[in-house]
């Protein structure tokens, strides 16, 4: 939710809170470790057969070591409900058609949207 990144960099910015310069990034590599790890303890979940299709929520928290912000995996959900982001959205239409249209593309055709992010 694009309030809550900007209070975030508002309360926290003198320690480094700069959501796309630094967490961000630090999340993928959490989330490309996390699904590496997946991949190597389940190999046959992992052979990449365009059958097989999911959509998972990462909840994270942040820890503050040393003046430092890092963000700690908290949950991981196989097809989460997306009731955060249709109440983010529900201001603009447009917007919360658009997520969905990216996230079907995504998931069925491999498409990915500027909007999307792949983790390899």
């Amino acid at each position: 939710d694009y309030d809550t990144i900007s209070k975030l960099e508002s309360d926290y910015g003198d320690i480094g809170f700069k959501w796309k310069e630094n967490i961000l990034p630090r999340i993928h590599v959490l989330a490309k470790e996390l699904f590496g790890g997946m991949a190597l303890a389940y190999p046959d979940m992992s052979k990449g057969d365009m059958i097989s299709r999911a959509l998972y929520g990462l909840d994270v928290m942040f820890e503050i070591v040393d003046g430092e912000i890092f963000p700690k995996l908290t949950e991981v959900t196989f097809c989460p409900q997306n009731n955060a982001i249709c109440d983010a959205y529900e201001r603009d239409e447009d917007l919360f058609r658009s997520f969905n249209n990216d996230i079907f593309r995504c998931l069925f055709f491999g498409d990915v949207s500027e909007d999307l992010i792949r983790i390899t």
